[in-house]
């Protein structure tokens, strides 16, 4: 496990590692999709209400026009000037929903301040029209509503309150003899292990008898998957489809990423990100980051450095300047975005 010392000569944080590697299997839909079963984007203006002095300013005039509007409908007449609360935000509101999704189903919306609201927390989203997709921009396709998480200024409404009420499918098509599955991060071991799992698929074997290699990664974002002739009616090709798409595949190569927010100090980092021996000099702080010598044992986590880091009292905008340096000095196993 992971074991800090300390010294007396100014402050050496020492990380050394001894967590063995695990492996991670997921399934082909967790990391891919059926090419033609694309997300559709819906999106609607609307207001969040119920805020403690922290929603729009009365400088950002939107939300009074969207308030006064909404009061006015309800029969009440009331002139902007009127409204000088702080207790409103007007917002956007967007989700993205799989266009397999039937009508009358929940679906996750998110929402985001439009205005100079200070924070949407504590808030209600009001009933919202949202529309969709391309030119079907005047449609109504779903209503969302409900109470507003924990965020400063971007939040998700909770338990998923948007309720779809139109028909955003796509028809399937089967191009000719076959289907093609698109990775959602291309990657060539990630297409070639998704091809060997479909070829070596029990569920065929059965079906088909013997060994049958119908799967071929054609490039790092595609794998190509022909049906059998016996499959080819549209019930068992459905079936076919539904069942490739639910198999595991082992040792998911996952992009390793690490992102800092350089306005709030916030780092995001997965768990795919490790960090090869380096040291860093931070003011009176030398960090020296190791792996145990004659180990067998991968390099650190860059999480678990994280968390030694703060454990040792490091602050918010202290170790996003670490992890720059461990990135400049090329320990960073993995790609560092800032925005």
């Amino acid at each position: 496990m992971l074991r800090i010392a300390l010294t007396t000569i100014g402050l050496a944080l020492v990380l050394v590692l001894g967590f063995p590697a695990t492996a991670e299997a997921q399934r082909i839909k967790d990391v891919a999709r059926v090419k033609g079963d694309r997300l559709q984007q819906m999106k609607g203006l609307g207001l969040v209400i119920g805020l403690a002095g922290t929603g729009d300013s009365t400088r950002f005039t939107l939300s009074q026009k969207l308030y006064s509007n909404l009061l006015g409908n309800l029969g009440m007449d009331i002139s902007e000037e009127e409204l000088k609360s702080k207790n409103v935000a007007a917002v956007m509101v967007d989700a993205q929903v799989p266009a397999s999704t039937i009508p009358g189903s929940s679906i996750e919306v998110t929402i985001s301040s439009v205005g100079d609201a200070k924070s949407l927390a504590g808030g209600r989203l009001l009933e919202t029209t949202l529309f969709g997709p391309g030119s079907n921009s005047e449609v109504v396709y779903a209503v969302a509503q409900g109470s507003v998480r924990e965020l400063p200024t971007s939040a998700t409404v909770v338990g998923g309150t948007a309720i779809l009420e139109e028909d955003i499918s796509i028809p399937f098509q089967i191009e000719g003899d076959r289907f093609q599955v698109v990775l959602n991060r291309p990657d060539f071991s990630t297409a070639s292990r998704i091809a060997r799992a479909i070829n070596e698929f029990p569920y065929l074997r059965f079906r088909l008898g013997g060994d049958h290699s119908i799967a071929t990664a054609v490039n790092p974002g595609l794998v190509d998957v022909k049906i059998p002739a016996k499959l080819r009616s549209r019930h068992d090709t459905i079936e076919l489809i539904s069942r490739c798409m639910d198999i595991e595949i082992p040792d998911v190569d996952r992009e390793a990423l690490v992102v800092i927010d350089s306005a709030t100090h916030m780092v995001t980092v997965n768990g795919a990100v490790r960090v090869a021996p380096v040291v860093v000099i931070l003011g009176d702080a030398q960090i020296r980051i190791l792996t145990p010598a004659g180990s067998s044992q991968q390099h650190p986590l860059l999480i678990d450095v994280i968390d030694a880091l703060r454990v040792e009292g490091f602050t918010e905008e202290q170790i996003p300047k670490v992890i720059r340096n461990i990135d400049r000095s090329g320990a960073l196993l993995g790609t560092l975005e800032e925005n």
